[in-house]
């Protein structure tokens, strides 16, 4: 396969990288939206729960200390002043419930001894009065009897509800009668109440009192509470400035909100989450909605910089692949100059080779040649070291003096020779040794049949250039004319 090249590893590749980094940006980023999405909507659902619970706690508190003030108005106890203490503690303990009232049932021959009991303790003159829209005090008309305020607990001394008919008030008529028939807590929607110069907006909780006897009316206990103070207080401190919260009555959920924290910017209806608040027997909605900045924005932080992030990572390998192209480009073509100058070589090596094949041949052929020629003249040739011991032998001192090669190796030259030959054969090593040229001696061989063999010896000395003297090489030769015959 041919290695890619030119316009290829320096555009596309580079591309391909920039391209390929960009897209697992891209699905980075993306992942990374998701996770961070559901995390921002899980703690936005957390703030809301922890909002409703928080509420709902506040809301639970107020009926549970309602009650207590009911149950604490016993039979055969100065109500009045049991109502004054317990009504004290409760607004000096939450600065949302506006007022308490103690409302008692008063027959139509106790009227007038009830309104002059009233105007003396309060110093003013008081009658029984008919809730009015307009907010004009109205005398209210003769009947059997009269679900009355005789008792008010207050932080303003406005008397709003002081010897109010509460049965006159459309929206209080309800909650009365389910708090007197079912003996529990019963709650208002938010009403707006004007009276005696006073104005007040609140949402009201009845809770009747133990009944004194069978036979004798129950009173009841009226706390009215602020929504907006009430949840005001709350709020701040468990919800983000980028979500908003709404409290609706469930009853009138297109109405006015009981509580609306500031607005947002750029709100997302979509994600609003809503729960349920139990206020006695009514439902308050508790709306949250987040803005885009609460749900997205922490995501679309980090998928800036994931951008930023992945954009000059994909640039920076974008650019290293182009280095490593040219790289690439540069090796190849170091590469072909290198194959090229391998070709030259394996050329050069093969003609060597072949040369070398010659010449070995042809040096095999003369050495051939020489043992042919020694054999031919019935002769033998040898190696000798310094001290005159054989270290090579051709074959053919086998037939001249019966011994084979093997037997003569390391053996001294002059163990083959006739003893009165011997000092002659020294000297003449020593000449060649001496004058380093070729000497020539003839002498008497013993074979091993006890028969002298006349030979004639030509010696050689071995020359090493480097350690200087390093042995002989010998040729023999039988002396023709020489009986070769046993002594």
């Amino acid at each position: 396969m041919t290695p890619p090249t030119g316009r290829w590893i320096l555009v596309w590749l580079p591309a391909a990288v920039l391209a390929a980094g960009l897209l697992a940006t891209g699905l980075v980023s993306w992942l990374v939206k998701q996770q961070l999405d559901n995390n921002s909507r899980e703690l936005f659902e957390d703030q809301h729960l922890e909002l409703a619970e928080e509420i709902q706690s506040a809301i639970n508190q107020r009926l549970n200390l309602l009650n207590m003030v009911a149950s604490a108005l016993q039979p055969g106890i100065n109500r009045q002043q049991m109502f004054n203490q317990q009504s004290g503690l409760l607004l000096r303990r939450f600065p949302d419930v506006l007022t308490l009232d103690r409302i008692a049932i008063v027959p139509a021959s106790e009227r007038s001894f009830v309104e002059q009991q009233l105007s003396s303790e309060n110093n003013q003159y008081i009658t029984f009065g008919a809730w009015h829209a307009d907010g004009e005090t109205v005398t209210a008309a003769n009947d059997d009897d009269y679900q009355v305020v005789v008792q008010v607990a207050e932080r303003m001394p406005t008397a709003i509800t002081l010897g109010l008919v509460v049965n006159t008030v459309p929206h209080w008529r309800q909650p009365l009668e389910t708090a007197l028939l079912h003996e529990k807590t019963s709650a208002t929607a938010q009403t707006y109440l004007q009276r005696n110069g006073s104005q007040q907006t609140s949402v009201r909780l009845f809770r009747a009192c133990p009944q004194i006897a069978p036979d004798q009316p129950r009173e009841i206990v009226s706390l009215a509470l602020s929504p907006q103070n009430l949840i005001q207080d709350i709020v701040p401190g468990n919800i983000s400035d980028d979500m908003q919260a709404t409290v609706f009555d469930l009853d009138q959920h297109l109405k006015l909100p009981l509580f609306a924290s500031s607005k947002i910017e750029h709100p997302l209806p979509g994600l609003a989450i809503r729960s349920a608040l139990s206020v006695a027997d009514r439902e308050w909605i508790l709306t949250s909605t987040p803005n885009s900045n609460l749900i997205y924005g922490e995501s679309r932080r980090i998928r800036e910089l994931i951008w930023l992030i992945g954009a000059a990572g994909s640039l920076l390998m974008a650019a290293l692949a182009w280095w490593l192209g040219k790289r690439i480009r540069f090796e190849m073509a170091a590469r072909a100059e290198v194959r090229k100058h391998l070709s030259t070589a394996r050329r050069t090596n093969e003609n060597a080779r072949i040369e070398k094949d010659a010449l070995k041949r042809a040096l095999n052929d003369s050495e051939q040649r020489s043992r042919d020629l020694v054999e031919l003249a019935g002769g033998f040739i040898a190696d000798l070291d310094e001290a005159g011991r054989f270290g090579y032998i051709s074959p053919q001192i086998l037939a001249l003096i019966g011994q084979p090669p093997g037997s003569l190796t390391q053996h001294l030259i002059t163990d083959v020779v006739i003893e009165a030959d011997q000092e002659r054969l020294r000297q003449a090593l020593a000449e060649c040794r001496r004058d380093k040229h070729l000497t020539r001696i003839d002498l008497i061989l013993q074979h091993t049949d006890n028969y002298p063999v006349p030979v004639t010896l030509r010696i050689k000395p071995l020359i090493d250039t480097l350690n200087g003297y390093a042995g002989f090489r010998l040729s023999g030769i039988s002396r023709p004319g020489q009986p070769e015959e046993p002594l």
